[in-house]
């Protein structure tokens, strides 16, 4: 394996396939009596296998949603806040031009002016869907299966909040139920019940 001593996050964007991959990867961050952070990014749909992956490795994890786009522009602007550039002394070859700087253009724009420059070497945040937050299956109730069907709305045409959406394939596709479905969750993060 590639020995990197100072590796101190490992992002597994592909869920890996056994235990001991995961543990292969992630235990790179653990070299030597140092600690770090093993992260796995994992689909709606994935959760279940994830858990069983995760208990097979004999590992815990502490489940969290991806960041808002809010969120991300926040801790954005928090590291420019505590960029190290601002403690640092202005030197008798810069006050000249800083001077200069603030007499044309004011202190309020020549700050937004430098906001701008280090928001513009950052990539936009991604809007991302709201998913329910994870519930290992063991802390799931485990709740009788005909009282569940119980809280299913009883009219067929009353929609509620619901969402429409077509896709560009039909008959001459073969577009038949038994992969539209789970194609349905897959995406949408839902379960068959909420169909």
């Amino acid at each position: 394996g590639i020995d990197l001593p100072n590796l101190e996050l490992v992002i597994h964007a592909d869920l890996p396939t056994n235990p001991e991959t995961l543990l292969h990867r992630s235990g790179r961050t653990g070299r030597a009596g140092r600690k770090g952070v093993s992260a796995l990014i994992v689909p709606n749909n994935a959760r279940r296998r994830t858990e069983r992956l995760l208990q097979s490795a004999g590992l815990a994890a502490s489940w969290a949603s991806p960041p808002s786009a809010d969120d991300v522009l926040r801790r954005d602007d928090e590291r420019i806040l505590a960029d190290p550039v601002f403690s640092e002394p202005v030197t008798d070859d810069e006050r000249g031009f800083v001077n200069a700087l603030l007499e044309q253009h004011g202190p309020d724009q020549v700050a937004a002016a430098f906001v701008r420059l280090c928001r513009s070497s950052r990539s936009a945040p991604e809007d991302l869907l709201e998913v329910a937050p994870f519930t290992p299956s063991g802390d799931r109730p485990s709740g009788d299966r005909s009282a569940r069907r119980d809280e299913a709305p009883s009219r067929r045409d009353d929609f509620g909040d619901s969402v429409w959406f077509s896709l560009s394939v039909g008959r001459r596709q073969n577009a038949e139920p038994r992969w539209l479905i789970p194609m349905l969750c897959r995406t949408g993060g839902i379960s068959k019940r909420e169909i």
